[in-house]
């Protein structure tokens, strides 16, 4: 799932702030969605 995600925000972002921004967010949806199944 993250492999994925790398390889998609590596070809979207043009910049290193858009592509560190795109991994905040993310690692931020995922814990969320962990906190929540638990």
């Amino acid at each position: 799932r993250l492999a994925r995600l790398v390889r998609k925000t590596c070809a979207f972002s043009k910049n290193f702030e858009m592509h560190e921004g795109i991994l905040r967010w993310f690692i931020q949806d995922y814990n969320e969605n962990i906190y929540q199944s638990n």
